[in-house]
């Protein structure tokens, strides 16, 4: 074929070869200037593309031994802006990153919780695009005011209703939001109890029935001491329940740990926050938080079985365990309550065996990177 071409090229007129070469150089000046221009062409990023390269840039100028002492001391802040990564050329001008980076300023902020440095990427493109903080995004997308979803309720937005988007993925687990705080830290829940091992609430020497049935303050209690050791614990795994990256995005805060008769109304939370245990990362879920995330309104005392209607806490799945609750019961010494993995609320022997369901207090400076807050999509944290 090839020499066929050659022939019949071979024989023509010194004209037409001049066109059919003209011809050809056209087309090949044509193609060289396409593969120019695509290498030329600006490859842009994502935006969460682009936060992970300001992480990445700021990791590598503090990692300079001149840049070393501008890190952030203990409990301090420091902020890094793109316009130093930039002209130090740890970065690319946002221009050269973003389709409309001209629109777009960006800054990391530094903090430092006992010698983990966290870094958290501010990129600010106007309407197109922000940085959001979780518990942003979550007031922006969930608050109602009827039916399933997100409720201001006095200082804090509270978690109500069966059918809730506010699943997340943490510390390598599943967990659900419960709350706001008046301070925009968010109480997370493991989203289905520890199945490897149960937990006896208490199992000391009990003189109002004089045996090792336990006693319910939760302040002196086995399971506080459970919890402690399950957040400096490994799981069946080997693996670390909380790494240290982990704990650097949880707050301490004050637990409420007083106690309810099973015929106390819940009209407030005052009867378990009447005595407190301070400086907690780690805790488990009191008896008035459980009852407020159910949507049913004859739900107003511990006895009453229907709390567990319309309320996404009491939805375990398939695990069939029952998890322990931080509040006691006033009526006996030796009772804490429970959930049953019916989701009914029951006071029990402080010394039945349960699984555990942790709480934990993530700071108001966590940012969402994805997810749409559904089990399967969960909302990921950076």
């Amino acid at each position: 074929m090839l020499d066929k071409i050659k022939k019949t090229i071979k024989y023509l007129d010194k004209k037409t070869k001049i066109m059919l070469l003209s011809m050809l150089g056209v087309i090949l000046l044509i193609v060289l200037l396409a593969i120019v221009a695509n290498l030329t062409k600006a490859k842009y990023y994502s935006y969460a593309k682009v936060e992970d390269k300001m992480i990445t840039a700021a990791k590598a100028y503090y990692a300079e031994e001149e840049n070393k002492d501008l890190l952030p001391t203990e409990n301090e802040e420091v902020i890094l802006t793109v316009t130093t990564l930039v002209s130090n050329r740890y970065l690319k001008p946002l221009t050269a990153l973003l389709k409309d980076g001209k629109n777009c300023t960006g800054e990391i902020r530094i903090t430092n919780a006992s010698g983990v440095y966290t870094y958290l990427p501010y990129l600010n493109c106007g309407e197109a695009y922000y940085s959001s903080e979780l518990y942003n995004k979550l007031i922006n997308k969930d608050l109602v005011t009827t039916g399933d979803g997100l409720y201001k309720i006095n200082n804090e937005y509270v978690y109500r209703g069966q059918n809730v988007n506010n699943y997340v993925t943490f510390a390598n687990k599943l967990w659900r939001v419960v709350k706001i705080d008046s301070s925009n830290q968010i109480t997370l829940i493991q989203a289905y109890p520890e199945k490897v091992t149960t937990y006896v609430y208490d199992d000391r020497y009990n003189t109002e029935k004089e045996n090792n049935m336990g006693i319910n303050d939760f302040n002196v209690s086995r399971i506080k001491d459970s919890l402690l050791t399950y957040y400096d614990g490994e799981d069946k795994n080997g693996d670390v329940n909380f790494a240290s990256e982990d704990k650097a995005k949880l707050v301490a805060v004050t637990l409420c740990t007083g106690n309810r008769g099973e015929a106390q109304t819940f009209a407030s939370g005052k009867l378990e926050c009447s005595q407190v245990l301070e400086n907690m990362y780690i805790g488990l879920l009191n008896l008035y938080d459980y009852a407020l995330a159910s949507l049913d309104t004859t739900c107003t005392k511990p006895s009453d079985l229907q709390c567990q209607n319309y309320n996404y806490l009491g939805s375990v799945g398939s695990t069939g365990s029952s998890w322990w609750l931080s509040t006691g019961n006033t009526d006996f010494s030796y009772e804490a309550y429970r959930v049953k993995n019916t989701g009914a609320i029951e006071a029990t022997s402080c010394n039945t065996r349960s699984s555990l369901r942790p709480t934990v207090v993530i700071k108001n400076n966590i940012f969402s990177t994805g997810g749409t807050g559904t089990e399967e999509d969960p909302y990921l944290l950076r």
